[in-house]
């Protein structure tokens, strides 16, 4: 909660996960060891069902926050420790953050298979984070290290620095929060009780950027493998397949999917001037036959819609028209 830093440190026989954000408070200590739904309302996920991905790696994490240190045995069974290993005392306070303590069980993925994984994560999902700004990665069994970051800007611009490469792209993100009316979608599992619910769109603002955009995903706050077909960046809290592969086709993300048209339409209108992005003002609205996903229809023929009542086109007095008050090529494509 409220992290601006994680940090992963991969050892040989075991993981530690470090953050700084808020400390545990009692009942967030029970969430973890439920599988109901938790408090963390409007936020990645729910705490008690989250959290069990970990039981992916081992049979026994470890939970150091404030006041508590305790193992989950059986998925949800606390048991008091007063160990802090060594290697996370560095870390520990008792005013904010968590460590997580992740041993290698048998039969689980292996820590240097975990390494591979987390070598090809995306530095994109920090576009879609409010408040994360870093992800270090600390391997000690390969001794490297690598991040990355969210830097700082004086205009509505983000960079993302990777380590990995040493390149940094550059995005300008657009965001809408969706107030949540049962009257109006219906609301599936898990989702009880959000009032409202954030949608973004991320445009590659230079040649780097855009080359790094190339086969994009759609995005559920990590990339899912269901191709977007968009020339820009596509994020909301779609209800995801199991084990997040991809997206259901489910009222909530159809709901979902238009709301992420108009917001890219608007988007647009506002990029138009400028200075890099205006120049590729056309290249971000794709062609009918570019859209080959089926659920994607459903957001370019918003965006479309939307963009018949835009000023996106520019005249030879350079006057910025809406595209029925121009005369244009008969062409069924423009």
């Amino acid at each position: 909660a409220n992290s601006s830093s994680i940090t992963f440190v991969f050892e040989a026989e075991r993981v530690i996960v470090v953050n700084d954000g808020e400390a545990f408070i009692p009942d967030e200590v029970d969430a973890i060891c439920s599988v109901k739904p938790g408090r963390k309302k409007n936020k990645i996920g729910f705490f008690g069902v989250g959290f069990k991905s970990v039981f992916n790696i081992t049979n026994i994490p470890q939970v150091i926050s404030a006041d508590f240190n305790f193992n989950i045995e059986n998925y949800i069974y606390p048991r008091p420790s007063d160990a802090i290993p060594k290697e996370a005392k560095a870390y520990f306070s008792k005013e904010k953050g968590s460590i997580f303590v992740l041993p290698h069980s048998q039969g689980f993925p292996t820590v240097s298979e975990l390494i591979e994984n987390f070598r090809e994560i995306d530095d994109k999902i920090l576009l879609f984070l409010d408040n994360l700004k870093a992800l270090h990665f600390i391997d000690k069994v390969n001794g490297e290290s690598w991040s990355i970051k969210k830097l700082p800007t004086e205009d509505s611009l983000i960079l993302l620095e990777d380590g990995r490469t040493e390149q940094t792209t550059k995005w300008r993100v657009f965001h809408k929060d969706l107030p949540v009316s049962k009257e109006e979608v219906s609301i599936p599992e898990g989702k009880e009780g959000i009032t409202d619910t954030r949608i973004l769109v991320a445009f590659p603002c230079d040649e780097i950027t855009k080359e790094a955009n190339k086969g994009s995903t759609i995005y559920c706050y990590l990339p899912t493998s269901k191709r977007s077909d968009m020339p820009f960046l596509v994020q909301a809290d779609f209800v995801p397949t199991v084990g997040r592969g991809s997206i259901q086709e489910v009222n909530w993300n159809k709901w979902l999917l238009p709301e992420l048209g108009v917001l890219a339409a608007e988007a647009i209108e506002q990029i138009k001037d400028d200075h890099y992005l205006g120049k590729e003002l056309y290249s971000f609205i794709p062609l009918k036959d570019e859209v080959q996903e089926p659920l994607m229809d459903i957001l370019s023929d918003a965006m479309y819609q939307e963009l018949r009542s835009k000023k996106i086109a520019r005249t030879m007095n350079f006057d910025w028209k809406r595209p029925d008050e121009c005369a244009i090529a008969p062409s069924p494509e423009v």
